[in-house]
Formats: structure tokens, C-alpha cells, sequence
């Protein structure tokens, strides 16, 4: 007999209130600092599905009004690089600044959150269903993978209402699901987010038709080819065949094609800064091998993109490994995902 997909059941649902919101903070710090609106009486309650489709989570999840954070220091501390796509069906999400919310979604409206980015956001009593998908499986597929974080794509948008079509879809049939079908709609799920990502992409963010298809030719052979230090301007513009006003031109969206490349090479330093198998490597050495000539020259870039040191960086990536382990032993019962996650 075929093996079901893992199941996870979150419900705070007979908790006292004090337990409630000490079972909820626990189980959702794996990815956000969250603060609940209320925490009066029984008005704040939470109950979440989840099932792991081969690498990526597909949940429901129904919670009370709260916001949500993620700052660099938490992005540096847990690692957490995914995309977290949620549809919310009732209730809604707001993107927030020092003046206040910015937007909100409706209800079938799609809201992004890019997890290796900072977020401020607040949330009112919603039912929403939840894809958490690592980054490595979605970015290559994306035209403009950094632009999405706190995104809301229109649920009229023929692309979005497919998205969230085939999503509500699985929901109702993951309880009976197996790996095998798992394995079967991993590859369309993932086609189908790219597809409504790139299909809602507006002018300002990125350049479209061939100029699109130009630029991220280009962004996949430059990050085929790092680290190098003999990249520049000039040789990839001769490479491509096109003046350097054109590569600029084709670049602007991202602050021009020197300050997209020294962000790519930064988010590689970040990765071997974080990865258990390069912590024998100094800072000096990583450094140099993605073509920053000094390690201060590294630190003021490092500072500039993630609000943090390429020492404080690692430091917390340490800590997060030793922790690891603590936290593997104490499963909370029905906060499973919440592992799926970190391990994701």
C-alpha cells in the first residue's frame, strides 16, 4: 500500500487563552515575530493543516487578526530562505510603513512574501490556503526573483485564479494523497506559481517581451560564470553583443548592472557564510574568492544589503545549528510543519 503524504494538524481550539497565544508564538516564530491584536479572552484562535508535498508545504490555515515581522536579524539568525505564496479567501493582509497600512488584499487575492527579505505587515481574521516553497526550486524559473516580497497579485488575474483553482484542489484531496502523487504535481505546482509570478509582473519592476528574455539570458550566464573576477560591464555587453547604454538600459530596474552583480555576489558570500560544509573558511578568505579585495571592503557592502556584519552573520548561523539539535527533541504535538520549515 501507497504511503501518504506527512500530515500536521495545528489547533489551539480548548487551549486557555495563555496557552493559546504561548502555542501560536512558538509555533509560528519559525518564520515571523508575531504580535496578536487581541489577547483578550477567546478572540484569538489559530488551526492549521499542513502536508508536505515532497519539498514544498501546502497548508489552510485559519488565525485571528496580528501583524507580522521579520527583520535582518531574524533573516541572518534562522536561515529561512522560501517563498510563501498565501491566498487569503476571507479577511486580508496589509503591507505596513512608519506611515501606517499600505494596500490590503481582497478576498482570492494573492499576497507574496519573500522569507530571505525584511517584512512588516498586519493581518486581519483571515482563512487562507499557504504554499511555502524553497528558493532554489522557484527562483530559476522567475523573471525577476528579488522583486516579490509583500507583492499582492490580483485574484481576477486569469493566472492568479488558476493558481489558487488548482491549490484549493489539492487541499481537498491531500488527506488522501500519496508520495507518489506528491511527486506527480510538484513540477506543475511550481509552473503554475512561476507562471502567475512572471504573468503579473508590471513595467516598472522589469523589462518585458525580448528585452526580458535578453536580460535574464544575460542574469543567467553572469550567475553561471560567478565568482569571477573578470566580469564587467564591457565584457558582457561585447558578449551579448549590445552597447553599454543598452546593458544599462536593460539593468536600470535593478540600480544599474554593477550594483546587480555585487549583489549577486554578496547573496554568495551570505550563502558560504551560512553553510555548515565552508565554516572552516574565514571571512577573508570568502572574500576573496567572490572578488571583494579586502575584508572591509566585504563588511561596508555586507552592512549596506543585510543590515548586519559578515560576522554577525555567521555567529548567528552557528547558533542556529547548535540549536537545531535542541529543537529536534521537543516536538510540540501538531506544530510538526513548523519543523518541515526550518528543515525545508
Amino acid at each position: 500500500m501507497s504511503e501518504k503524504i506527512p500530515h500536521s494538524r495545528f489547533d489551539t481550539h480548548g487551549m486557555t487563552p495563555k496557552e493559546t497565544l504561548t502555542a501560536w508564538y512558538e509555533s509560528i516564530d519559525v518564520m515571523f515575530d508575531a504580535r496578536v491584536n487581541d489577547v483578550s479572552g477567546e478572540a484569538f484562535q489559530a488551526s492549521i493543516d499542513a502536508y508536505m508535498l515532497g519539498d514544498l508545504m501546502l497548508a489552510s490555515a485559519h488565525v485571528g487578526a496580528q501583524s507580522y515581522e521579520r527583520s535582518n536579524l531574524r533573516i541572518g539568525r534562522d536561515g529561512v530562505d522560501h517563498y510563501l505564496l498565501q491566498f487569503y479567501l476571507t479577511g486580508g493582509v496589509a503591507r505596513r510603513d512608519n506611515k501606517g497600512e499600505i494596500n490590503s488584499t481582497q478576498p482570492g487575492d494573492l499576497w507574496i512574501t519573500d522569507l530571505a527579505q525584511p517584512l512588516s505587515s498586519l493581518a486581519a481574521r483571515s482563512d487562507a490556503i499557504n504554499l511555502i516553497i524553497p528558493r532554489r526550486l522557484l527562483s530559476p524559473s522567475l523573471e525577476a526573483p528579488d522583486i516579490h516580497s509583500m507583492r499582492i497579485l490580483s485574484g481576477q488575474k486569469p493566472l492568479v485564479a488558476l493558481l489558487r483553482s488548482h491549490l484549493q484542489a489539492l487541499m481537498e484531496q491531500a488527506a488522501s494523497m500519496t508520495i507518489e502523487d506528491a511527486r506527480a504535481v510538484i513540477s506543475p505546482t511550481l509552473g503554475l506559481a512561476a507562471a502567475a509570478l512572471n504573468g503579473c509582473t508590471d513595467r516598472e519592476e522589469t523589462i518585458l517581451g525580448v528585452e526580458n528574455a535578453l536580460l535574464n539570458t544575460i542574469c543567467r550566464h553572469v550567475k553561471g560564470a560567478l565568482p569571477n573576477a573578470d566580469i564587467t560591464a564591457e565584457q558582457v555587453a561585447g558578449q551579448f553583443g549590445i552597447s553599454l547604454r543598452k546593458l544599462s538600459y536593460l539593468f536600470e530596474s535593478f540600480g544599474g548592472f554593477a550594483s546587480w552583480l555585487r549583489r549577486q555576489r554578496l547573496a554568495l558570500v551570505r550563502e558560504a557564510l551560512t553553510d555548515p560544509v565552508q565554516r572552516h573558511r574565514t571571512i577573508e578568505e570568502i572574500a576573496e574568492a567572490h572578488c571583494f579585495s579586502h575584508k572591509a571592503n566585504l563588511g561596508r557592502a555586507f552592512r549596506a544589503l543585510y543590515g548586519m556584519t559578515p560576522g554577525q552573520v555567521r555567529a548567528l548561523a552557528r547558533e542556529r545549528l547548535a540549536e537545531a539539535g535542541i529543537r529536534d527533541v521537543d516536538v510540540r504535538a501538531g506544530s510538526e510543519w513548523r519543523h518541515w520549515i526550518a528543515k525545508m
